[in-house]
């Protein structure tokens, strides 16, 4: 698109704070030029473009190679999402590396959303700018040319809802999305089936380990859906605009490292009326930080009994604005069912019950 979409809704806005702090957002969000798509997600197009530059060059190096090439793509969880991307990229026809659509295969495993639909496809309106149309480059991520991406989705587990769907996100290719819990049956008679597979213990992670439950995902889903029910189709600049909600915090605050540094952007501070003010970016990266097991020093996060799967201590007792406190507390209560969906053993089991007219 002509302009960022970053730069037109926060220098668009007359709060001089706000400016100064868009400047800094500017700079975290558009300020890689590996970042050439801006309908893709800014840290999977990023990747995406580095491994497609580490590809180009081994290319180059191997000029001599003889045959037909054929590209097989694959990953899980973050690794997915820079898949489903490279894969796409290789299907356009990336300079110097590929310039066929019939040599590429990709199949990923709990991919998070990598593309976000930018535009009504049937007028090829901008939702940035009304006035102009998309242009020439924008994708199709659903037409036939990226028919050749598989996605394999538990619908049990959150990762692949993220970004959300409800806000215009999706990904490359088609996607086959299935509950494990309602496969169990399956997944157990087709282990029973096959004796080089350790029977007794993949039984016990079926029916003893394995946590998930699609209903908690539909219902956490849509509780992050409400935080941008206003204007869903503009989340992306939402997520990154601050409203009127704001927290009242100590001084100390101002001093002590209390919050994760990777939130800090998207965060500003009064410091002479002790309040802080937040954009919904604070509140998704706080989340991405608790989910992470280990904290900006590269110790590991102090576990909480019970919610010790997402070491949830600093969720629980942070500083988040009352507008996400159905969302802090939905996270909270039901973490011990959100990482086991996510782990790569329901997808190896998952995957075995899967056949081409899943995928949609």
């Amino acid at each position: 698109m002509e302009r960022d979409i970053l730069y037109y809704i926060l220098f668009n806005n007359s709060d001089i704070y706000d400016k100064r702090y868009a400047t800094k957002l500017l700079h975290f969000a558009y300020g890689y030029p590996d970042w050439t798509h801006k309908y893709h997600h800014a840290g999977f197009d990023i990747s995406a473009n580095r491994v497609m530059e580490i590809l180009e060059e081994y290319m180059d190096e191997n000029h001599d190679m003889q045959g037909d090439i054929c590209f097989w793509v694959t990953g899980h969880s973050m690794g997915a999402g820079v898949a489903n991307i490279v894969a796409a990229e290789l299907l356009h026809g990336h300079s110097g590396i590929n310039n066929r659509t019939d040599n590429v295969y990709c199949y990923t495993f709990a991919s998070p959303n990598t593309f976000y639909l930018t535009d009504n496809t049937n007028t090829r309106k901008s939702i940035a700018f009304p006035d102009k149309l998309i242009t020439e480059n924008y994708r199709e991520p659903h037409g036939v040319k990226y028919r050749c991406i598989f996605n394999v989705v538990n619908e049990d587990d959150f990762v692949p809802e993220l970004p959300m769907k409800g806000c215009g996100w999706t990904k490359y290719g088609r996607t086959a999305t299935l509950s494990f819990n309602s496969k169990k049956k399956r997944i157990e008679d087709i282990v029973k089936s096959e004796s080089k597979y350790d029977i007794t213990n993949t039984k016990k992670f079926i029916n003893e380990t394995y946590n998930g439950n699609t209903q908690t995902i539909r219902d956490i889903v849509d509780s992050f859906n409400e935080i941008f029910e206003d204007d869903p189709e503009n989340m992306r600049y939402s997520a990154y605009t601050f409203d009127d909600s704001d927290y009242l915090i100590s001084r100390d605050y101002l001093t002590e490292p209390i919050i994760p540094k990777n939130t800090k952007p998207y965060q500003k501070i009064d410091s002479n009326q002790l309040r802080q003010y937040q954009m919904p970016a604070y509140f998704m990266q706080y989340i991405a930080y608790c989910m992470h097991e280990n904290d900006d020093n590269g110790n590991r996060v102090f576990e909480i009994p019970g919610i010790a799967n997402l070491n949830q201590v600093g969720f629980a007792f942070a500083a988040l604005v009352k507008r996400y406190n159905s969302q802090r507390e939905l996270i909270r209560d039901r973490s011990d069912l959100i990482q086991c969906p996510h782990y790569l053993e329901p997808y190896y089991l998952l995957t075995k019950t899967i056949c081409i007219n899943d995928f949609k």
